[in-house]
């Protein structure tokens, strides 16, 4: 439980809410006149960006205690270990240290939604051209669920097979 209790459990919860924000704020000062898959992938660039600045203090505190749990730490198992973890941090290391790895993290999440959001838009196009094709004026190309479905698990996958290397450098960056 220990490293789950806080700080999976907000890294969960505040994933989608930092990403809300910054897709919210990124909507408010992108201009219009940038549409479709262009403004899809600098949402998701932008949004990301804003998550992995959001969530990174959140992320060095599961880290830390993981790798007090890795390195034999029998305290670092208790959830008071846990809850305590990031104060202490800031106690010995400065306010600095929350901020350690925050770029590389802002990077890998932007890195992450905008090859999530272009490999998706590629795969909806052309799935959407040959539906547009039977369409009476007026009507709205829709995607089943099922494409929505299968495009967003490969985008998925696609992103992160390409960002996992910066995954392996986060923790190492958390702890200089």
């Amino acid at each position: 439980m220990a490293g789950a209790v806080p700080w999976g459990v907000l890294l969960g919860a505040s994933k989608g809410l930092f990403f809300g924000l910054g897709k919210a704020s990124g909507d408010a000062i992108l201009p219009s006149n940038i549409q479709g898959k262009s403004r899809a992938v600098i949402m998701g660039g932008f949004a990301g960006a804003f998550q992995g600045v959001g969530i990174a203090p959140f992320l060095l505190a599961s880290t830390r205690v993981n790798q007090a749990i890795a390195s034999g730490n029998t305290q670092a198992t208790s959830l008071r270990y846990s809850f305590t973890i990031l104060s202490d941090v800031i106690r010995k290391e400065g306010m600095q240290a929350v901020t350690r790895g925050m770029g590389t993290n802002a990077f890998k999440r932007a890195l992450d939604w905008v090859v999530r959001f272009y490999i998706r838009e590629t795969l909806v196009e052309p799935i959407k051209k040959k539906r547009a094709k039977s369409l009476k004026p007026g009507e709205k190309v829709k995607i089943s669920d099922w494409d929505k479905l299968w495009t967003s698990l490969a985008a998925g996958g696609i992103s992160v097979y390409i960002s996992t290397p910066l995954d392996r450098l986060l923790p190492l960056l958390q702890q200089q």
